[in-house]
């Protein structure tokens, strides 16, 4: 399986090696495991649950971002990105390996909190992961593009723009629904409904769909920045 990973995307594998390190795969879910199973210990199941909405959103969109835009910004600082564009990976290889291993630290985390609240026996808890998941996508990827829109592999880049990457994440990728104060600011909107084209939709429903398209159209753009890094000529379609 290894072997399979290493062949087929030798980005997603290394950067995995770099954050799941042993120590952080035995951290992560002990200390979960003490302050929500604490919480639950000293009030109920319900408490940590709650407890576990802004906790996720630290993970996924706070400290994912963070990640993200510092995936490609270590590249440019370290000069690591000339040994990349002789490699024989491809602009997606690079994007998607950062993307998905760069974080994959705080992704174990939410995997993590998923099994500790199911351990402690809190219910309902699949919509709370399905928008801290759909947020922490859209953070992680809108600073991973800002990031290399920035920094363009250019030593010379400064810091800030790893901060500014992050920044833009957390702002794009705030879910509409994962916080009781956005959710009833779309409820007062006509009801929760959206007006599009003369045609009505559910807000949630209508956000959500939109997040996922800005994932996607995050990636791409990304993607394109990168070819044309490696020297590719890319056509009007994107």
């Amino acid at each position: 399986m290894r072997a399979g990973l290493v062949g087929s995307a030798p980005e997603l594998q290394r950067n995995l090696w770099l954050e799941l390190t042993p120590t952080r795969l035995v951290i992560m879910p002990l200390a979960l495991l003490i302050l929500l199973g604490g919480i639950a210990a000293i009030s109920t199941a319900g408490a940590a649950k709650t407890v576990a909405v802004p906790l996720l959103w630290i993970l996924l969109s706070l400290w994912g971002s963070r990640l993200a835009a510092d995936s490609f910004g270590e590249e440019a600082v370290r000069g690591t990105w000339d040994i990349q564009r002789l490699s024989a990976q491809s602009a997606s290889g690079l994007v998607l390996g950062k993307l998905a291993g760069g974080t994959a630290v705080v992704w174990y985390g939410a995997v993590c909190c998923w099994i500790v609240l199911a351990f402690l026996g809190a219910e309902d808890t699949g919509p709370i992961f399905a928008k801290a998941i759909l947020a922490g996508l859209t953070a992680q990827s809108a600073a991973l593009f800002t990031v290399v829109l920035f920094h363009r592999f250019d030593s010379r880049g400064r810091r800030a723009h790893t901060t500014v990457a992050q920044i833009v994440g957390i702002l794009v990728g705030w879910n509409a629904s994962l916080f009781s104060v956005t959710s009833k600011v779309l409820d007062t909107i006509g009801n929760g409904t959206l007006h599009w084209y003369g045609n009505a939709f559910p807000a949630d429903e209508f956000v959500t769909v939109v997040r996922f398209g800005a994932v996607v159209w995050f990636a791409i753009g990304a993607i394109r920045l990168v070819r044309r890094e490696l020297g590719f000529q890319d056509g009007p379609l994107g």
